[in-house]
């Protein structure tokens, strides 16, 4: 465990001190114009995550390890609007996902659940910042997310008897993390493609003369301005957008011929040398984030005469501060980096409506949080994307059990770590091939004797201010071990 921790802050080290290597232009001084951009995306995906545990051998239990696994189809689509201006900067996303599947559970190498589900799902955020000079800026990123899924499956008990059962659960999550802070970040996509465009044509012999500083600029904010075009058909984009770069090439003389590796060369970099957005900057901020959470379960026990109704009500309150840095080095590296150090409570409620006197439960739980999140992005070609980074965190749990009024809590630490790997490959212009998989590592340090007074709540150490199922599991459980994949098929309406 030290040796990896001792890799990755070495990692961390090197990538942030690297020397940039642009040239004589430096990606992280291009700024923006004032834009508006929109896109609507689809996606068709295969995923599947698997999930090992590993229990508390202190506590009783018949279970030395359990393993979840689970595979299924999704479709989703994805509309943006992001709008970019000296005083401010604004991304709204609204995304709509159909996921089904089927999921296994097996304990000590025994299968004992198998099931079914369909999952809709709505996301709505927005994060904004607004800027009352150059540096300090307030903002809020409020996010709205709601979903609606069934299952159906079967479940083995000890008599080695298999039950069916069916049900659904909905639930609602709204969030409003509240900023102030200082600094900016910039998309410097554009000022990259601009160079990657001349940079080519002149390995190609069509460009007559060097860009100066103040001409790579111009013709990466003609770039930004470009992509504000927009066309259903695609190939009258594409002309348009074209007629546009070789007018100016011309007009500025940079190239004067019209022979078709000219025109290729200018097509290829045009529509493959923009692969995802690189930013650059420093940006440190103060949160504050209210959160709350309802959620509601109907399950349908085979030959019991009661269903299951369950409701949980979440209630969190967050603090704290972040620092986000960004950091082009040449054109085919990008390094970010964040750390995030955070105070709050987590309020919960659940109960069986149907079965009050069997199941209700409360609990309490103050926290303290902190991040660090790396990642390191190398853009191989003008068609390739890969990206590797990690997250480290650490959760410090307070005991706020109160026995008197049945309020339950959890004392102890958990570490969690986990190692993703992204990539993709253009196909053509509006088609993309995307690959995403993480491992996550977990362990909790319980520090409560008596397993009664552990709060049921669910806490997530992968994201702060964040209300989420992701849950600890249940005392017993000292490790975990999570993994996930996804394989996807992105198509860009406009």
């Amino acid at each position: 465990m030290k040796r990896i921790v001792f890799i990755l802050l070495v990692f961390s080290f090197v990538t942030f001190t690297k020397a940039q290597t642009s040239g004589e232009y430096d990606l992280s001084e291009y700024a923006l114009p004032d834009m508006e951009l929109q896109t609507l995306d689809f996606k068709f995906g295969l995923g599947g995550n698997g999930d090992g545990r590993v229990y508390n051998p202190d506590f009783e239990t018949d279970n030395n390890n359990s393993y979840d696994q689970s595979h299924g189809l999704s479709l989703q689509s994805d509309y943006s609007l992001y709008r970019n201006n000296r005083k401010q900067q604004l991304r709204l996303e609204a995304g709509f996902s159909l996921d089904g599947g089927f999921n296994k559970q097996f304990e000590n190498e025994k299968l004992i659940y198998k099931g079914r589900y369909f999952r809709p799902e709505l996301d709505l955020r927005l994060n904004s910042r607004f800027y009352l000079n150059n540096k300090f800026f307030y903002g809020a990123d409020p996010k709205i997310q709601t979903s609606f899924s069934t299952q159906k499956h079967k479940s083995r008990n000890d008599n080695d008897i298999w039950k069916e059962q069916s049900g659904f659960k909905t639930y609602a999550d709204i969030l409003l993390p509240l900023k102030i802070g200082v600094g900016r970040t910039e998309s410097v996509t554009d000022a990259r493609q601009a160079i990657f465009i001349l940079e080519a044509l002149k390995d190609n012999g069509h460009l007559d003369r060097t860009a100066t500083r103040e001409e790579i600029t111009a013709f990466a904010e003609l770039i930004s301005e470009t992509r504000n075009l927009r066309f259903f058909d695609n190939r009258i984009q594409q002309m348009k957008e074209l007629e546009v770069l070789d007018s100016y090439l011309k007009e500025k003389g940079f190239v004067e011929g019209n022979n078709i590796s000219y025109f290729t060369t200018l097509m290829d970099y045009w529509n493959y040398g923009r692969p995802v957005p690189m930013y650059a900057g420093n940006r440190i901020s103060l949160v504050v984030a209210p959160g709350y959470r309802i959620s509601k379960s109907v399950s349908d026990k085979s030959g019991e005469p009661i269903d299951n109704k369950r409701q949980s009500i979440y209630k969190s309150l967050q603090a704290g501060i972040e620092f986000w840095h960004s950091k082009p080095y040449g054109l085919h590296w990008h390094h970010s980096l964040n750390f995030s150090a955070f105070a709050g409570w987590l309020k919960y409620d659940s109960r069986d409506e149907n079965n009050p006197n069997v199941f209700e439960r409360k609990a309490s739980s103050p926290n303290l949080q902190f991040r660090h999140r790396n990642n390191l992005n190398y853009y191989m070609n003008t068609r390739s994307t890969f990206t590797l980074g990690y997250d480290i965190s650490y959760t410090h749990f307070i005991d706020d059990s109160q026995p008197d009024n049945d309020v339950l809590s959890n004392a102890g630490d958990a570490v969690s770590g986990n190692i993703r790997l992204d990539a993709y490959y253009y196909i053509s212009p509006k088609l993309r091939l995307s690959f995403y998989s993480r491992l996550d590592y977990l362990y909790f340090d319980n520090q409560l004797e008596d397993s009664d007074t552990w709060a049921y709540g669910r806490h997530n150490v992968y994201s702060f201010y964040h209300i989420t199922d992701q849950r600890y599991g249940s005392i017993e459980i000292q490790k975990r071990i999570h993994f996930n994949y996804n394989l996807s098929l992105r198509y860009s309406l406009f």
